[in-house]
């Protein structure tokens, strides 16, 4: 069949075709190698970029995608790190580390409720009367703060 004979799917045509392929087991990466640069002149260009990464920071894979442009280069998919705590913009622990969970406690002797943001899932002190608690519910928060498993 030629091109002019083949159908052209649409838009969702084309994101159902890629659930059904997900559901089947493709992933992202399997995707970078189907699509990595294949020739001499994009491989050139990934081992340009991969002269300027940064170990731990910017990451070129040597799979890497390649869009080459008609202004003088080409854009080689690079991977960027980024910390829980360059995203996460609530409270951190006495280690520095995000509090991602929200934990719940009632006091059986003075009946005083409150809610401690930490790391863990951990004990807390009532404030009244001093004794230790384990919490009563831990909700664990994704990095922007909402409860895992919540949609926006």
């Amino acid at each position: 069949m030629n091109e002019q004979n083949s159908p052209t799917l649409t838009g969702d045509e084309l994101q159902a075709a890629l659930r059904t392929l997900i559901s089947k087991g493709l992933t992202f990466a399997s995707c970078t190698v189907a699509f990595q640069a294949k020739g001499r002149v994009e491989e050139a260009y990934v081992e340009a970029a991969r002269d300027k990464q940064r170990d731990g920071e910017l990451e070129i894979d040597s799979s890497a995608v390649v869009s080459l442009s008609d202004d003088q280069g080409a854009y080689v998919m690079a991977w960027v790190w980024v910390a829980d705590s360059d995203v996460w913009k609530g409270d951190v622990d006495s280690d520095g580390e995000p509090c991602l969970f929200e934990n719940h406690y009632q006091c059986d002797d003075c009946g005083q409720e409150w809610t401690m943001n930490w790391s863990c899932a951990c004990d807390d002190e009532c404030s009244s009367c001093g004794k230790s608690y384990c919490a009563d519910e831990s909700v664990e928060l994704d990095i922007t703060g909402a409860p895992v498993g919540e949609t926006p």
